[in-house]
């Protein structure tokens, strides 16, 4: 029997490992944006030159995503409401 918990459970799921496919098809190509100039620049890299360079093209990626993550989380989060019970004086101390 297919309950709705069960079902929602299942939609969660096939949401969350679309999610990852495409951060990991976004991040790839990233990296190769980043991978394929640098080669083409240095002409004839070396095996060495080739492995650096993956490094520094994923360490690039990498930066890339987490910072526009960053942003995109503070400019989407909505903004908390203001309290009419939040005291706006600043007194600190108990009303005498």
């Amino acid at each position: 029997m297919i309950t709705s918990k069960n079902m929602l459970t299942t939609v969660v799921g096939v949401l969350c490992v679309a999610g990852i496919a495409f951060s990991i098809g976004l991040s790839i190509v990233t990296m190769r944006l980043v991978f394929i100039p640098m080669l083409i620049a240095t002409g004839g890299p070396t095996r060495e030159d080739a492995e650096l360079f993956s490094i520094v093209s994923f360490t690039i990626a990498f930066v890339i995503h987490s910072v526009g993550a960053e942003l995109w989380i503070r400019v989407t989060r909505p903004q908390p409401a203001i309290s009419d019970s939040v005291s706006v004086s600043g007194s600190g101390g108990s009303p005498s």
